[in-house]
């Protein structure tokens, strides 16, 4: 009984860490979090005075300045220099609360060595080696506790608020869409092309049979019917000449940086701590929305347009009230 509890609890603690967790998308988001942890220990350190002591006010906001001085660059340079260099490491889609934390503790133990640094240097340092190792232990323990707390937290608080407007947005999918008359010679006529990069290489579609495009490092990923089954083709270009292409075409939006998708066969919208992700019909992935574009997406989702001549199309009409 013992040996089964404690599976339990182990595989209760592993899914907490393995849960889906938002990295920020922009370097204005970057900034934000940098300047409002940087303010956050600029405060602590000058209101509760932890290694001050009875230091006067101005001692205490110089040194608080210092302390808040070093955390803004180790951060800085953890989203400035360590989460560019490893972009295959920092993927959203791999991203969890486990390795949230982990990074947490990483920050915390360089920051702590950064104000050891500092220290040294400034000619403050006072202690032995062995007593500031003994410290970053200490920074580490005390710190991670509270930060893995407060990642647990603000996962559960973003999966509610998303799972919940997304009951909202399929409310919005399930109303009926436009209607427009289209005639069938103007249906034959219209094809969307992609040509690779080599000039030689390309792909024509009708619009309704496009489901989505994805990027694929110096490829994108054209997924797509061909009667009843699912195609996909790589083609050596880029997301942006996609875009540019598909630019008239009202049903295609991107909706993230690394992804198209035709809005119209879009079957339903889910929530997770990273935000909205749709499904698409046909696909079995389901797409991703940058947070960035959260407000465009019922309006996106509203004004989609009918594409009642392919196979694709005329099975999502098939649902529609």
């Amino acid at each position: 009984m013992p040996f089964e509890i404690s599976a339990y609890m182990m595989d209760t603690i592993s899914s907490l860490f393995k849960r889906p967790y938002p990295l920020p998308e922009t370097w204005r988001r970057q900034w934000t979090m940098t300047i409002a942890l940087s303010g956050a220990v600029f405060l602590f350190l000058f209101l509760f005075r932890p290694f001050n002591g009875q230091r006067d006010t101005l001692d205490a906001f110089w040194g608080s300045l210092e302390g808040a001085a070093t955390v803004f660059g180790v951060v800085i340079l953890y989203y400035g220099l360590v989460f560019r260099l490893f972009p295959a490491y920092f993927r959203e889609d791999k991203w969890t609360t486990g390795r949230e934390s982990l990074w947490t503790l990483v920050i915390i133990v360089a920051i702590a060595l950064a104000n050891i640094g500092v220290m040294a240097l400034s000619g403050q340092w006072r202690y032995s080696w062995k007593e500031a190792l003994l410290m970053v232990i200490y920074t580490a323990v005390i710190g991670i506790a509270p930060a893995t707390t407060s990642i647990m937290i603000n996962q559960a608080r973003l999966l509610r608020r998303y799972r919940n407007r997304a009951v909202g947005l399929n409310q919005t999918i399930a109303a009926p869409v436009i209607e427009e008359e289209v005639s069938p010679a103007s249906v034959e006529a219209e094809v969307l092309s992609f040509t690779a990069d080599n000039g030689k290489d390309y792909i024509s579609l009708h619009p309704g049979q496009l489901l989505a495009v994805t990027s694929a490092d110096n490829y994108v990923r054209l997924y797509f019917m061909e009667g009843d089954d699912l195609k996909q083709e790589l083609l050596r270009s880029s997301l942006q000449k996609i875009e540019a292409s598909l630019n008239t075409h009202i049903n295609f939006w991107r909706c993230h940086r690394t992804a198209i998708v035709n809005l119209f066969l879009v079957e339903e919208v889910s929530g997770t701590a990273q935000g909205y992700r749709l499904h698409i019909l046909h696909l079995p992935d389901t797409i991703p929305v940058s947070r960035s574009l959260n407000t465009a997406l019922r309006e996106k989702l509203a004004n989609r347009m009918t594409m009642p001549f392919t196979p694709a199309a005329a099975a999502v009409q098939a649902t529609r009230p």
